[in-house]
């Protein structure tokens, strides 16, 4: 198996949604040059997990427009809602914000400080630039927007964290590609935070997010 790892660039160096523009040109210069990767395009997996799941999975949405053949997305705790319009967890539409609002590793507080450079990433003295830049961002800054969620990757398996704030939206998303027709695997990891999956030398949750990361990619080949 051939594993690519796009080091897409960051906000607020860099303005949003330019990491998913990198991402989505790693995938079309991958799928163009098969040889020079030595695989077979017809058999490619997208993934990742927290800001990279998001990417992964609006990659997706961006490959079955350009006909490119997705065969899985595999994700672990994606961040799908924006919450820039969202002043307190009390206000979030997802339980799992008010529930988990002071969880180990990742919190509420955290989650507005990520999103705050989001929005530093844009022009401040240029409105106009400013209005372009922000119309990049379309529906890439809530995936529950997307205007279009037919016909995505053959499967897609989002993996979330029962002790996430985002562990209801990654859910919300999961059901809302499935009303839509796709095959999608869902599959809730109780008792851990949203990182739990790099603790795979303490967690059994994080062996076992390996494991299935793993076995549905190998489904697929």
């Amino acid at each position: 198996m051939v594993v690519v790892d796009v080091a897409y660039r960051l906000v607020p160096e860099f303005v949003y949604p330019t990491g998913i523009f990198d991402s989505f040109a790693a995938l079309q210069y991958v799928y163009e040059n098969p040889a020079k990767f030595e695989i077979n395009p017809n058999v490619i997996t997208l993934g990742g997990v927290s800001a990279g799941a998001n990417i992964a999975l609006v990659v997706d949405h961006l490959a079955r427009d350009a006909k490119i053949p997705i065969k899985a997305v595999v994700v672990g705790t994606p961040q799908i809602a924006d919450i820039s319009t969202v002043a307190t967890a009390a206000d979030s539409p997802y339980a799992s914000v008010k529930e988990m609002e002071f969880a180990p590793t990742l919190n509420w507080a955290r989650l507005k400080w990520f999103d705050n450079i989001k929005c530093d990433s844009f022009a401040k003295e240029d409105l106009t630039l400013r209005a372009e830049q922000e119309k990049d961002v379309s529906w890439y800054k809530d995936l529950m927007t997307a205007p279009n969620c037919s016909s995505l990757a053959g499967l897609t398996v989002i993996m979330t964290a029962d002790c996430d704030p985002m562990r209801d939206e990654g859910e919300a998303y999961a059901k809302k590609i499935k009303d839509a027709g796709n095959k999608v695997v869902l599959k809730r990891f109780n008792g851990v935070p949203h990182p739990f999956m790099h603790m795979d030398e303490a967690l059994d949750q994080a062996r076992e997010f390996i494991q299935d990361t793993a076995m549905y990619v190998k489904s697929v080949q």
